[in-house]
């Protein structure tokens, strides 16, 4: 092979790891959060109107973070080098198709193509798309220029491919390492019926080098100088909201706003453990918080199973509950309406540790738990590019 030859090899293969990376961070985005990702693929099947498919969405959902993830391996290390190359031009110009259909017909929903990590536009998605597909067709054509793969890039991707599932069973058994969803930590929970609160506009003045913020009812005098409006990075709206239902379908919203409380979402009743999620009832109460339990059903159709009495039982709607928690009767607790943590049913604490999560201030409770989810999220990271340069 001569020099062009090498240069045209090396253009090919930097094409490919280039949308491997892009796939790899697809995937991990997908990994981190299994059940969401079987949303977004349970919305594009309502948009394709494959109703009778829905029910197998979540299974397509930890396939498609699997897939992605380790397609992008794949690439990155060149391996396989053909049959990858022709699942990706397939898998991209299907991605392209459906991101088309998207951008023509402009419904209500994300294209999901970094889950909730990284919302794109129709318009965005479907370039996004067109330029993979145009690097792929460099990187891949023609099919005969393959070379071979050193040993070490086969033992390096079967190494992050095991990973990649153990990632995946971490995320879907506890919670995802990373919480991208409108519910996160440090979210304000807000009633339904509460206004949404509005920012104040401010002014930025500046005298004798120390600027200071003004309001419009309350603007400085003529000695001092109008810098700039005063921007609302730092302000906190009414939040997310969660409505709550008591059993004779009352709104109850303002439950989760006062105090302290320990909330159990139930998005799939039929599902849940209850007598686990009773036993997490009582230890919320006797470590100091009220346990509310949120049900996606109706009374009659709790009344139908057997749901411990004893349960303090209201009802909500199945969308809310699963961004709330994404774990089926997992734990969440909320000070004076702001989410404080959140627990898969098989992570809730102790009692003595649950208390000193209730009785600790809130604001260092929840970054104490973030910094613990961060590191997880960016252990598996390391460890993947750690492999990624091995190669």
């Amino acid at each position: 092979m001569g020099k062009e030859g090498k240069r045209v090899g090396w253009l090919r293969r930097l094409l490919a790891v280039i949308i491997g990376l892009v796939f790899i961070f697809s995937g991990i985005l997908k990994i981190m959060d299994p059940v969401g990702t079987g949303l977004i693929v349970s919305e594009h099947m309502k948009f394709l109107h494959l109703w009778f498919m829905r029910g197998a969405a979540p299974v397509f959902g930890v396939l498609l973070a699997l897939v992605e993830a380790s397609l992008g391996a794949a690439l990155v290390t060149g391996v396989y080098r053909k049959t990858v190359a022709i699942t990706t031009l397939s898998l991209l110009g299907l991605f392209t198709l459906l991101t088309a259909l998207l951008l023509i017909r402009n419904p209500e929903m994300g294209c999901g193509c970094f889950g909730e990590a990284v919302n794109l536009t129709h318009l965005q998605s479907f370039l996004k798309n067109i330029i993979l597909l145009v690097l792929s067709v460099g990187a891949f054509v023609p099919f005969s220029l393959f070379g071979d793969s050193p040993r070490r890039r086969y033992v390096a991707f079967w190494i992050l491919v095991p990973l990649f599932a153990i990632a995946l069973l971490y995320s879907y058994s506890h919670l995802p390492p990373m919480d991208f969803t409108t519910m996160a930590p440090g979210t304000e929970i807000c009633s339904e019926s509460a206004e949404t609160a509005m920012p104040e506009a401010e002014f930025i003045y500046s005298k004798d080098g120390i600027e200071e913020r003004f309001t419009l009812d309350d603007l400085p005098d003529s000695s001092w100088t109008f810098v700039r409006v005063g921007d609302f990075d730092n302000f906190e709206g009414a939040g997310a909201s969660v409505p709550v239902r008591s059993a004779s379908l009352e709104d109850a919203d303002t439950l989760l706003t006062t105090g302290k409380v320990i909330v159990f979402p139930v998005h799939r009743p039929s599902s849940a453990n209850w007598n686990r999620i009773l036993r997490g009832c009582v230890r919320a109460g006797a470590a100091g918080a009220r346990p509310v339990v949120l049900v996606a059903s109706t009374p009659e159709e709790i009344d139908s199973m057997d749901v411990p009495l004893e349960l303090p039982l209201y009802y909500s709607d199945y969308k809310p509950l699963i961004t709330l928690c994404r774990a089926n009767g997992g734990a969440v607790l909320l000070s004076d309406g702001y989410i404080v943590a959140k627990w898969a049913p098989s992570d809730l604490p102790g009692e003595e540790k649950l208390k000193a999560f209730i009785e600790g201030d809130p604001v260092e409770m929840s970054s104490a738990r973030g910094i613990h989810t961060r590191l997880v999220a960016e252990g598996f990271a390391i460890a993947v590019l750690a492999i990624l340069i091995f190669v």
